[in-house]
């Protein structure tokens, strides 16, 4: 809201002088405006976002770890924190919905999908993280 300041408009859909429809978050009113729906607005921008979560990096117990034969260990460089996983699917998957992660790496949102009761797929090219997706799932 500092960044944006306090901005007055309307929220909804405009017909303008074309005869075309078109959507809009936040506008003022323009001269080919015929017809206009929505409601009066105003405010910072924060009133697009009313929800943000912190999360901090996700703490080693969730970060799955497989050392190989040689000695050296498969991990996942960006390993999500599972709160912040769980908190974005309840967020955009309707209940009993089903979560697709094209890019599982350490299986993260696919942990968090089951947690929240959802049905997650998952996709991983690697074949050394899905190592790592089936010791997170089988914990």
């Amino acid at each position: 809201d500092k960044q944006s300041g306090v901005l007055k408009g309307r929220v909804g859909m405009t017909q303008h002088g074309s005869g075309t429809n078109s959507v809009y978050g936040t506008y003022e009113r323009s001269a080919q405006s015929l017809v206009s729906d929505g409601v009066e607005d105003s405010g910072g921008a924060s009133r697009f976002f009313p929800v943000f979560k912190y999360q901090a990096k996700a703490p080693k117990r969730e970060r799955p770890v497989i050392e190989r034969e040689d000695g050296t260990k498969i991990q996942h460089a960006t390993v999500k924190p599972l709160a912040l996983m769980e908190w974005l699917v309840s967020l955009i998957v309707p209940p009993g919905g089903v979560v697709l992660d094209p890019f599982a790496g350490s299986g993260t949102t696919l942990q968090a999908a089951i947690n929240k009761g959802f049905h997650p797929i998952g996709i991983e090219q690697d074949a050394d993280y899905i190592k790592l997706i089936e010791q997170r799932l089988a914990a």
